[in-house]
């Protein structure tokens, strides 16, 4: 009869006596029935931890606080600020993928958390800095003070709740992209509905401030940079301008009417030869003529210029009348009479006066051919020495033109920054952001389910 209270001697001895083994079910494993006679013998034992597991899950969902969960939705959009103005002083971004997810990070960004932090007052809420470790701390403190006291530091200790505060504010913060839009849904978790809605909104708005800042910052450094280049432009502007004009004037160079003086006397030189040139043809025309006359003696001889002495024509009139007289008194009395050579002696008379005047007039019209040959020649003269000083000049306009060159370039120069100047003065004064809120964070009214944040070190804002 085989033992019950020793199984194992049992087996060994039906090993010996049949020859077969019995222990193969022992070799394949736990079966159910050894479990369920597991589970019957240590009842009680799996029974307390199944109540204590069930006690614990209850009593976190009664002790966990709800939390509330508000979005606010963020819309970049970069054509908002070619409507304002036409050109940036600094460049806007394009928005590409890698741009949206760095303006992600820039909404999780601690510069954004800390201006929430002050804004709202965060670290003076208890959410954000009121923990266990911070009473233990705070008493622990509070005993080493009284051993050694010691001045309160304020300012690291409020340095401290807004450093715990602005973790607490990034660990329950989470932005991400909707889609492939450039919409930034802005989401935040916090035990009151409300203040999760302040939050969301508050972070929304610090981070359209914080673009504004960067942008009116950026501004007034360029416009600071602007200013002191200005002033360096307009002073080498103002060097080279001097110098252009202390050149024009060594030179001569000096120009009125958008002419130089020497061209002018050049232009006034060959004017006036011009005209001497053709009173002196005229002038010797006169006189030529007036010699001829001279010569041939012929009173009644056709002078344009005697013509209009009144000398002249008051004795030619007097010889045709004698000349009639004596015509007359030969033809009626002789050419013996006394009465015809009266006459003859007084045309004689009138044609002696007649070549002395014609003779004064050649004086006269030879003294003004060599008055204007005279003047041709210094005219000439002059206009050799002002050639001379124009082929001066053209080698030193060469010279000239690279000063005026360089003047130039410094004004437009100038000119370009100060325009940039004036609109960078302008950008400072209405500032402007591609970022707009286009959905407000309505006030959550269901408990989120998303879980607690995670306090490990990987999920901790650093």
């Amino acid at each position: 009869m085989l033992d019950i209270s020793n199984p194992a001697r049992d087996g060994l001895r039906l090993l010996d006596t049949g020859g077969t083994t019995r222990s193969e079910p022992e070799k394949r494993g736990l079966t159910l029935a050894q479990l369920v006679d597991f589970v019957r013998r240590q009842w009680p034992a799996v029974t307390v931890a199944l109540l204590v597991f069930v006690g614990l899950g209850i009593a976190y969902l009664i002790l966990t606080p709800p939390r509330y969960t508000a979005k606010s939705l963020l819309m970049l959009d970069a054509r908002r600020a070619q409507v304002f103005q036409q050109q940036s002083v600094i460049g806007e971004m394009n928005f590409d993928d890698v741009a949206v997810a760095s303006q992600v990070e820039v909404l999780k960004s601690v510069n954004v958390a800390l201006a929430v932090v002050r804004e709202l007052k965060l670290a003076e809420d208890a959410e954000f800095t009121g923990d266990v470790r911070s009473f233990v701390r705070s008493l622990l403190g509070s005993v080493a003070a009284l051993v050694s006291p010691t001045t309160p530091d304020p300012l690291s200790s409020n340095d401290e709740l807004q450093r715990r505060a602005v973790m607490k504010l990034r660990a329950d913060l989470a932005v991400q992209r909707v889609g492939r839009t450039y919409v930034l849904e802005v989401s935040y978790t916090s035990l009151d509905r409300h203040k999760a809605a302040r939050i969301a909104n508050a972070i929304a708005e610090a981070y359209i401030l914080d673009q504004l800042d960067a942008k009116f910052k950026a501004t007034r450094r360029a416009s600071t940079w602007l200013q002191e280049r200005i002033n360096e432009l307009r002073e080498e502007a103002t060097n080279s301008d001097r110098a252009v004009q202390n050149f024009r004037v060594q030179n001569q160079l000096v120009e009125t009417g958008g002419r130089t003086v020497t061209d002018q006397q050049l232009g006034e030189i060959n004017t006036q030869l011009v005209a001497s040139r053709a009173a002196t043809a005229e002038a010797r025309a006169r006189l030529e003529r007036i010699s001829e006359v001279n010569g041939d003696g012929a009173v009644s001889a056709t002078v344009a210029d005697a013509l209009r002495n009144d000398v002249i024509n008051r004795l030619r009139q007097q010889w045709v009348e004698a000349s009639k007289r004596e015509a007359e008194f030969s033809a009626k009395y002789g050419r013996d009479h006394l009465a015809v050579v009266s006459l003859r002696k007084e045309m004689a008379q009138i044609q002696r006066l007649t070549g002395e005047e014609l003779r004064r007039i050649a004086e006269t019209y030879r003294s003004e051919y060599e008055i204007a040959r005279n003047r041709e020649q210094s005219l000439e003269d002059a206009l050799a020495g002002v050639m001379g000083r124009v082929a001066t000049n053209k080698q030193a306009q060469v010279a000239l033109r690279v000063l005026e060159s360089s003047a130039q370039s410094y004004r437009t120069l100038y000119d370009s920054f100060l325009t940039r100047f004036v609109e960078a003065t302008q950008q400072q004064s209405f500032p402007n952001t591609e970022a707009r809120i286009i959905t407000p964070p309505p006030r959550a009214r269901n408990p989120s389910r998303a879980p607690p944040p995670c306090s490990c070190f990987r999920c901790s804002p650093a």
